[in-house]
């Protein structure tokens, strides 16, 4: 009697050694870019949150703050000098509006960082450090070049911090990737402030993009924030690529709740109590010419 073909590879899969069947495996290299490679990366990061007060068990006013920290696009020249890094970056939109409701009345109050709208040239050498300037060669105002230094303090690395945390070990599809307690600190640059609750990496599989093979992780986080009389707790999940030969990260995607609430009750007044919740919005494409 002839068997069916899906009992025949299914005989076959169970008499292969485990050897045969192992889930694929991933090391990721790190390797510069070629000279002259231009890097263009597209960032966006969008908080929306909400708080109630009530008094006394009655509701009291609402607040509400939208905040797009940077949506930003910047291109990545890597010159012939490897010691030598510019970026030329425009910031599209950098802004946050809140919106507020009380028994006294509403408002809306809109606040457009100064750097919103303008494009700039940011270079990095070991001797001068981060240096910004305007595309016409002019120097920005102090402030507005802080700000836009800060957003490229780590122009010098060549990789990301999770490529090169991840870098040189021996991954294997479908298994959480161990990762220190330091080792989390350092990735996500959380402050004493906030505490990590809970931190997971799973490579979830292999990958072509661009010609290029890549491995592709999913992650999710839980940071809290406690304070006297007040939480904030943010949960956020998503997944990240980075190219496996040379340790270039292609994009990111995370989002996820941010709860908080607590007593802002003052001794011997009335009960005042918080309450609130929104969600974080944060990803990333880069793209490389060579």
């Amino acid at each position: 009697m002839r068997q069916p073909l899906p009992f025949i590879l299914l005989t076959l899969v169970l008499l292969l050694p485990a050897a045969a069947i192992a889930a694929p495996t991933v090391t990721i290299q790190l390797k510069p870019l070629k000279p002259r490679t231009v890097r263009t990366t597209s960032e966006t990061l969008v908080m929306d949150m909400s708080l109630d007060m009530s008094v006394d068990g009655q509701h009291a006013g609402s607040f509400q703050a939208k905040r797009t920290e940077t949506t930003r696009t910047e291109e990545l020249v890597e010159l012939d000098k490897p010691e030598h890094r510019r970026v030329q970056v425009e910031y599209v939109e950098s802004r946050q509006v809140e919106w507020s409701k009380s028994p006294d009345g509403e408002g809306t109050n809109e606040d457009i960082e100064q750097v919103e709208g303008k494009v700039y040239l940011v270079d990095w050498t070991p001797k001068t450090g981060v240096q910004v300037e305007y595309v016409d060669g002019s120097a920005p105002p102090l402030l507005e070049a802080t700000a836009v230094a800060e957003d490229f303090e780590d122009l010098d690395e060549a990789h990301s911090r999770i490529a090169k945390l991840l870098a040189g070990r021996k991954l294997v599809v479908g298994e959480k990737v161990e990762v220190s307690v330091d080792g989390v600190a350092e990735l996500l640059g959380t402050d004493e402030e906030f505490v990590i609750d809970e931190f997971g990496i799973t490579l979830d599989r292999k990958q072509r993009i661009g010609g290029k093979p890549c491995a592709v992780f999913v992650a999710d986080v839980v940071l809290s924030r406690r304070e006297p009389g007040m939480e904030l707790i943010v949960e956020v999940a998503g997944e990240f690529v980075i190219r496996i030969n040379d340790g270039q990260t292609l994009s990111y995607s995370f989002h996820g709740p941010m709860t908080s609430s607590g007593d802002a009750s003052e001794p011997g007044g009335p009960k005042m109590m918080l309450t609130g919740g929104g969600t974080l919005d944060a990803k990333a494409t880069a793209s490389y010419s060579k």
